[in-house]
């Protein structure tokens, strides 16, 4: 929907120009000087920004919600890092973002600083237009040829497919629409490297833009990984996330859309961040929604989607696609554990920690109700010890994520339909025990070393068998 804005004049601070994939590419592709580029959004009415100094002071445009634009000014944080270069001509520098992480008390109250990786990085003017492009690599490191009218670096929440060999379409915007990425900058000095700290604070006009770094981070991270574990070399969708600090939603989805999928990830104020549930920090659940575009892209998603606790039994649909999703979470972060922490330590909790390695508690289990958590646990425990899962219970079976994720996807009849989607009704559904069934009849796995999964998953011994009912 287009968005109708007054006229700007000369005492009005524009919004970037519109975020897309394909602006973002061509930049990167041509390197060329930008002129004229559009603006959008609301004019805030307020006095030019003063000149600052090239000595460490910055300027940032941020948008606390979709309908409300303000200028920030902001200090530098952190002293000249990175590759060490004198040369005028050339523009180095490192980008990090603040990371929480989660304790028994919500998300930590210390934070410590990560590379940015992959970011989309613009050289602007004084003019605040683009006038060239690049990205930072895998450390947060970037440099490029210095533009004749350098003055400010600005890193955008997104991650383009010209921007690496993996082809990875990645963003973190403020609006449903997706219109706008999430930038924090800094004015350049002279000469010498920059180094860009974005930071998580809460504090009046400081906005905790890193959140949506480390989201971006999140999913490239499930990015690499889904492409590391594909045997099929299937593209990983393209996946925007909506997050921003004072939204109204709650709880962490996803949904798909016509050009991937768009996740939105929970979000509090700064004065509800003590107590309330944002998920910017919480690397599971956003990875956990990540998986969901993952498994609705490659093969046949048939969630019926429900609110429900991890350990509670459901429908076989419902655990199949919410288990196999916390397992790919925790497979990704390379820890057998799902973490979900409400509010800021010390006055927040951890609402779910569940551990992979630890036996089910399930009792009465059938072919047609199972938990989210058994599931995981079992796909954890045919995955571990083989592509850097850790294998803490030494349950002798260790296919690896690559053959329990390429399983998942194997077509293995002329309608399309993937075996665990196919009970022996007839009726399309999607389960544990019928993947279980499916990675017998391809020899992928023995009754054997199913029944020791079985076993120490407290499920009976036969479960997923041909004869498990």
């Amino acid at each position: 929907m287009a968005v109708s804005t007054p006229a700007c004049d000369s005492s009005c601070v524009r919004t970037r120009a519109p975020f897309t994939f394909a602006a973002a590419s061509w930049w990167l592709l041509a390197a060329a000087v930008a002129t004229g580029l559009t603006s959008w959004g609301r004019c805030s009415q307020q006095d030019e920004p003063r000149e600052t100094s090239a000595a460490g002071r910055g300027l940032a445009v941020y948008s606390g919600t979709p309908a409300e634009s303000e200028f920030i000014e902001f200090d530098a944080i952190g002293s000249p890092a990175g590759p060490s270069t004198d040369d005028p001509n050339q523009l180095t520098g490192e980008v990090y973002f603040e990371r929480r992480k989660p304790t028994e008390r919500g998300v930590s109250k210390a934070s410590d600083l990560v590379p940015a990786r992959r970011v989309l990085l613009e050289v602007r003017d004084r003019q605040d237009r683009v006038v060239a492009t690049t990205q930072a690599d895998d450390a947060g490191r970037f440099e490029l040829v210095r533009p004749p009218r350098a003055h400010s670096l600005t890193a955008r929440s997104a991650v383009t497919s010209e921007g690496t060999s993996d082809g990875f379409e990645l963003a973190v915007v403020m609006d449903r629409r997706g219109t706008a990425s999430h930038e924090w900058g800094v004015e350049l000095r002279e000469k010498g490297p920059v180094r860009l700290v974005i930071p998580d604070e809460g504090r009046p006009f400081r906005p905790r833009v890193a959140g949506a770094f480390h989201i971006l981070d999140t999913m490239l991270a499930g990015a690499l990984a889904a492409r590391r574990w594909n045997r099929k070399s299937k593209k990983v969708p393209r996946v925007v996330a909506y997050w921003a600090p004072g939204a109204s939603h709650k709880g962490s989805h996803f949904r798909p859309t016509a050009q991937g999928c768009l996740l939105e990830i929970a979000s509090s104020s700064a004065e509800q961040r003590k107590h309330s549930d944002s998920d910017e920090h919480d690397e599971a659940v956003v990875l956990h929604e990540f998986a969901h575009c993952l498994m609705h892209a490659w093969s046949n998603y048939r969630s019926r989607g429900s609110v429900h606790r991890v350990d509670a039994r459901v429908d076989s649909a419902t655990a199949w696609e919410e288990g196999r999703a916390t397992f790919f979470a925790a497979a990704a972060l390379g820890v057998p554990k799902y973490e979900d922490t409400l509010g800021l330590e010390p006055w927040g909790t951890r609402s779910v920690h569940l551990d992979l390695e630890t036996p089910s508690a399930d009792s009465d289990i059938s072919e047609r109700t199972v938990s989210e958590q058994t599931v995981a646990r079992v796909l954890w425990d045919l995955a571990d010890g083989r592509d850097g899962i850790p294998d803490a219970d030494h349950d002798g079976v260790a296919l690896g994520a690559s053959k329990v994720l390429s399983a998942m996807f194997t077509k293995r009849h002329e309608s399309g339909r993937h075996e665990s989607e196919r009970h022996e009704s007839g009726h399309r559904d999607s389960s544990l025990s019928a993947y279980l069934r499916l990675l017998l009849q391809n020899g992928i796995v023995n009754q054997t070393k199913l029944a020791r999964v079985a076993r120490v998953n407290n499920l009976p011994p036969n479960f997923g068998s041909e004869h498990g009912k």
